[in-house]
Parts: C-alpha cells; sequence; structure tokens
C-alpha cells in the first residue's frame, strides 16, 4: 500500500511505503524531476515532513530507506525502484538515513556491492530492478584475463601437455577460446576451420655457414636477432601453407611454455556454399585474398609493417621498411635536363 502526500508549493512528491501486515514503515522517498532549483524544493518539504534527505550533483533524485525486520548487514533491499546496498551501515544509523560519519547514504542502481557513503550520479532512470548482465562469453573472457588464478593456471597447465603431445599443426574440433574467436570473426557453422598449431620461441638467427656472413661489419651478428615479423605471424604463415586451398582469417593465442607458443588459427573455406552465400565474409572469396597471411594483410601482419589508422600511421604508408627505402634511395632519371 502507498500513501502520497502532495505538496502544493511545489512538483515534488514524498512517498510513504508501508507494510501492509503490521504497517511499520519501511521507507521514504523525496523525488524531484527536472526542478532548476529542487534543492530548496527538497528542503522545504524535508523540513514539514521530517524526512532526510540528500542533494546529488547531476542526479535526479533522493532516496532514504530504513530496514525492514530481520534485514541483516549485506542485503540488498529493493525499495521506490531502486537496489539499495545496506553493507557497513547499522540500523540505528540506517534509521537516520547515514553513516557512522554523519554522511547520509545515497541510492544506487545496480545490484553490485557499493561502499553507501559512495556519490553515484548515475545516468540510468529508476527501473524497478536494473540489474547487470553478463553472456555465457563475456564470463569466459573474464575468466581469461585472470591468468595468475588456480583455475587458469591448473587449466593451462593441462592444456599445455596435451597440446605437447598432440602434431606440430592439427585440426580442432572446436576453439579452445570461443569468445576471442568470435570476436575475431569466427562463426559455429559450416565453412570455418579451426587449426591449432605450436611455434618454437625465440629468435631467428642468421642462416649462415659458420657464422661467415661475408659482409660489412654492421651486418656480421648471427645470434640474438629478433625476427621482425611476429611468432603469431609464422604460425599464420605455416598453417596457410598446410590448408593451401583455405583463407586464413585470423589467429589468436592460446597457450605458451618455456619452448613453445600455441596458437590456434581461424581458416575460410571460400568454395563453401554457406561462405559464398554470406554478404558478411564473402569479401574473402576473391582470389585477391589467397595467401593472405604470406603478404601481411592479417591483423598481425599489418601490424609487423607498421600499418594502422589514426594519427600519424600516414608517416608509414605502404609499411615502414618500405617508406625508410623510399626515402633514403636516390632515384634520378636516366636522361634529365
Amino acid at each position: 500500500m502507498e500513501e502520497a502526500v502532495e505538496d502544493t508549493k511545489s512538483p515534488v512528491t514524498l512517498t510513504e511505503q508501508k507494510d501492509g501486515v503490521n504497517g511499520k514503515l519501511l521507507g521514504r522517498a523525496i523525488v524531484a524531476y527536472d526542478l532548476p532549483d529542487y534543492p530548496t524544493h527538497l528542503w522545504e518539504v524535508a523540513a514539514k515532513y521530517g524526512a532526510p534527505w540528500r542533494h546529488i550533483s547531476g542526479g535526479r533524485h533522493c532516496f532514504e530507506v530504513i530496514e525492514e525486520d530481520g534485514a541483516k548487514d549485506g542485503e540488498v533491499l529493493v525499495r521506490f525502484g531502486c537496489v539499495i546496498d545496506m553493507e557497513r551501515v547499522n540500523r540505528l544509523d540506517r534509521e537516520k538515513g547515514e553513516d557512522g560519519k554523519g554522511m547520509p547514504w545515497l541510492h544506487h542502481h545496480d545490484n553490485l556491492p557499493t561502499n553507501p557513503t559512495s556519490r553515484l550520479d548515475n545516468p540510468y532512470p529508476p527501473y524497478s530492478e536494473y540489474t547487470t548482465k553478463m553472456g555465457a562469453l563475456k564470463y569466459i573472457e573474464e575468466l581469461q584475463k585472470k591468468k595468475q588464478s588456480d583455475v587458469l593456471q591448473f587449466l593451462l597447465r593441462v592444456r599445455c601437455w596435451h597440446y605437447r603431445n598432440l602434431a606440430v599443426i592439427h585440426r580442432a574440433s572446436r576453439p579452445s577460446r570461443p569468445d576471442k574467436a568470435r570476436r575475431l570473426g569466427y562463426k559455429a557453422k559450416q565453412g570455418y576451420v579451426i587449426y591449432r598449431i605450436r611455434v618454437r620461441r625465440g629468435g631467428r638467427k642468421r642462416p649462415v655457414p659458420k657464422g661467415a656472413t661475408y659482409g660489412k661489419p654492421t651486418n656480421q651478428g648471427v645470434n640474438q636477432l629478433k625476427y621482425q615479423r611476429s611468432l603469431k605471424s609464422t604460425a599464420e604463415e605455416r598453417v596457410g601453407r598446410r590448408c593451401a586451398n583455405l583463407r586464413v582469417l585470423n589467429s589468436y593465442w592460446i597457450n605458451q611454455d618455456s619452448t613453445y607458443k600455441y596458437y590456434e588459427v581461424i581458416l575460410v573455406d571460400p568454395q563453401h556454399k554457406a561462405i559464398r552465400r554470406d554478404a558478411r565474409i564473402n569479401w574473402i572469396v576473391n582470389p585477391v585474398h589467397k595467401h593472405r597471411e604470406s603478404r601481411g594483410l592479417t591483423a598481425t601482419g599489418k601490424k609487423s609493417r607498421g600499418i594502422n589508422k589514426g594519427h600519424r600511421y600516414n608517416n608509414t604508408k605502404a609499411g615502414r621498411r618500405k617508406t625508410w627505402k623510399r626515402h633514403n634511395t636516390l632515384s634520378l632519371w636516366r636522361y634529365r635536363h
């Protein structure tokens, strides 16, 4: 049962919510909507009815809630269309509408634990029960971010042992990271294939016999040289050579140990009807995308070429090495005037 008392001086409503069984006052709320000087109106109504309130800069509502019988610290009560966090607020302070520091505690639109003394300028409207929901893939993504947790450490260690005992390049029945695969374009439909590969870690030793480079001193290094492309780019190229009839779409990291890094590569069958009829992916059917991984056209390939979008990336147009060579090569016409 709800009773509303209108204030004749201002469009502010004082609402009292009572329990239908014993009539105990559960809470008071002073609500102001889009008033240019609503703090003044709130003060007048609060003084008239004895309801505590607190002005929230940038907000539109002020609430004060009293706990019901049997409520304990940490419980979340839903009143006036908002979820109130009662954590670390004792009964006496709740009845006064303030915490032990003398600061009135505010309302909260989410059902997540929040310090009651924090200032919340939430732009969302007070729905009856506003909740933040995460899908299954979002949960997997959050788990992957905590790689030092016991669960992920155990899972990665067991999977790494399993991958080590498989072939260097083999087909996977499904992606081991479905959230990452979908973000990179994978769909669980016909025409999409997942291949798993391991690449030996470390730099690239210069392939010269007995360390003889037969060049200038600046180019005599053999060891401690770093390959200019990433290991993920190498993994894509090797899988592309193995599956020459497929097109490499993208790849992602899945595991690593002291010797290898493991990747999963997303491939697309350009001859499959499900791919050719899908307007979102049939661009890859064009012959110009054959072996795009070998020409630096995938995401990791463009990264090593210095190609991206944004400020000053036009300095590496066509690739940073191509740009350096063009700027440092003297080219003259044979017949000059």
